[in-house]
């Protein structure tokens, strides 16, 4: 099993809330659903980042170009 860390946080009540009650759904402790919202999350982040980087940046490169009119005018 991996080596474990702690990692104490404050949160909104709100998000505490929330997480309590799908962990309470789906058997899990407060700890573990964290944890795995976590886990979700770093890997969408280092899946997805990149890519939207590229596209934030190609779309930039279009604007300067005249070729796209930026959504901000």
């Amino acid at each position: 099993m991996a080596e474990r860390a702690s990692l104490n946080l404050r949160v909104k009540k709100s998000v505490r809330r929330k997480l309590e009650r799908i962990a309470k759904a789906e058997h899990r402790s407060l700890s573990a659903q964290a944890e795995l919202a976590l886990t979700e999350w770093l890997c969408r982040r280092d899946e997805l980042h990149p890519q939207f980087v590229q596209e934030i940046k190609e779309a930039l490169e279009g604007v300067a170009r005249g070729e796209v009119e930026p959504v901000w005018k």
